[in-house]
């Protein structure tokens, strides 16, 4: 009776050590590496405001576009391209590891808003330009202030693959078709 009962505490302690020392792993990750930069993490998002003319449009088009997928992942890769966090020379391995907390952190710690600024300011949109105000500029040749529905939707949906959309224009419009109808049934009113 006494050997069961000195497995049973054994595994107990086992048991909790391999739930504790993750969970403490974690916590002081997120404190020494994200929480420390939470500065350089806020100014990513305030380099290039959204005009508040096309906020709400804005959102609302990235919101429908990642509610599959979300969005905690493009935040997650734009910090980590952006800010010195390392994970070179850990290889594959080293990469998804950092990406997967990197991932769960943004979602823990960053509001929708947040992430949209961060994304909207950040992504890389192909030949050499960062964010939705140069590509603005770059394909429209006006800011990002005076962009319609469907020229938003364009922005939104051309990160997610800039160099194959550059090479396949029909299929970056069948991509921005596709999200300005699913935000118009959104606003469809609801039949009785």
């Amino acid at each position: 009776m006494a050997s069961v009962r000195r497995v049973a505490i054994a595994f107990a302690i086992v048991a909790g050590l391999a739930v504790l020392v993750p969970i403490t792993l974690f916590v002081t990750y997120d404190l020494s590496c994200f929480q420390s930069r939470r500065d350089e993490i806020r100014s990513l998002g305030m380099q290039t405001p959204l005009p508040a003319t096309s906020t709400a449009t804005l959102s609302a088009l990235m919101r429908a576009d990642y509610e599959e997928t979300g969005y905690s992942h493009i935040t997650a890769r734009i910090l980590i391209d952006k800010l010195p966090i390392e994970w070179n020379g850990k290889g594959r391995m080293g990469w998804q590891t950092t990406f997967a907390i990197w991932t769960l952190l943004v979602h823990l710690h960053l509001d929708e808003r947040e992430q949209f600024a961060i994304i909207a300011g950040n992504s890389y949109m192909g030949l050499e330009r960062y964010g939705f105000a140069a590509e603005a500029t770059a394909r429209f040749g006006k800011p990002l202030a005076l962009l319609n529905e469907e020229e938003l939707a364009t922005l939104v949906v051309l990160l997610h693959a800039p160099s194959m959309y550059q090479e396949n224009p029909e299929l970056l419009l069948k991509r921005r078709d596709r999200l300005v109808g699913k935000i118009q049934e959104y606003r469809a009113p609801i039949a009785q």
